[in-house]
């Protein structure tokens, strides 16, 4: 924690981390989904001209001053944010707020939608992030083959979430996007509802995000040995404190048996008093 000076007195500032050590995805697929997905929405955003920040996979922080009150959602995408590079994603520091979010579940985990952990952070989306839709991209196995459930939600008029069907094409209707978005193995399919354009992964940003993954997760491990460093010298701090105070306590259990001894002497006359 930093800290910053008020006049004369020095208040904290807290520390927002930009990384949990935990890697982006459990499998390559789910992986590629993310990466192919960001990618596909940028680029959609950046044909039709709309300024939206489109990430994932980065902490989002909704309140100021409540570092705890977090969430790194698969997919985000705020409206009328820049699209730059951020370490994180402050609510307070931007001019918009994570309206889309999305999910892909993990196998390794074996999340499921209806499943008690899911809800939750669904509900967190809702009420923390403040997010208008919500996708749930749950794979039903492994392999691609094994296929996927999809659940897109949207905020009603009740504040809460409620399932949206999809249109007789197959394709969903997003009110935040403006666009319409289908599931597939390989990633979120996305395209213009006016014109019927889908767009494709721009192949540059997809490899700049496979990178900038690639660096998180040497980030993550980086950061995780350093941990374990600090881990292990105040282990071994400890133990020298341990010692210290073990030799201390014998030295002075010394003196005390010492001075008992010459005060015994003292009695019997064999040492004189000064």
């Amino acid at each position: 924690m930093n800290s910053k000076d008020i006049g004369s007195a020095i208040v904290p500032q807290l520390y927002y981390p930009s990384s949990d050590g935990e890697p982006m995805a459990d499998n390559d697929s789910n992986r590629l989904r993310m990466i192919h997905t960001w990618s596909i929405l940028a680029e959609a955003f950046r044909v039709q001209g709309v300024v939206a920040y489109v990430s994932g996979d980065l902490f989002v922080y909704p309140i100021e001053g409540e570092s705890w009150t977090k969430s790194a959602p698969d997919v985000l995408v705020a409206p009328r944010c820049e699209q730059r590079p951020r370490e994180s994603f402050k609510y307070w520091e931007e001019p918009g707020t994570a309206e889309f979010v999305g999910e892909f579940l993990s196998i390794r985990k074996k999340e499921r939608f209806d499943s008690p952990e899911i809800q939750d952070r669904i509900e967190f989306f809702r009420t923390k992030l403040g997010a208008r839709e919500v996708f749930i991209y749950e794979p039903l196995g492994a392999p691609i083959e094994s296929g996927f459930r999809f659940h897109l939600l949207r905020q009603g008029e009740d504040g809460l979430l409620h399932d949206v069907p999809p249109g007789t094409s197959g394709w969903y209707r997003s009110e935040v996007l403006a666009l319409e978005i289908r599931p597939a193995d390989q990633w979120i399919r996305v395209r213009d509802p006016a014109t019927g354009r889908e767009f494709r992964p721009d192949k540059r940003r997809a490899d700049e995000e496979a990178k900038r993954a690639d660096e998180e997760a040497k980030r993550a491990d980086e950061e995780a040995r350093r941990a374990d460093d600090a881990e292990r010298r105040a282990s071994q701090a400890e133990a020298r404190a341990q010692r210290d105070t073990a030799a201390r306590d014998d030295a002075e259990s010394r003196v005390l048996a010492l001075e008992q001894e010459i005060e015994r002497l003292r009695r019997r006359g064999d040492v004189p008093h000064r």
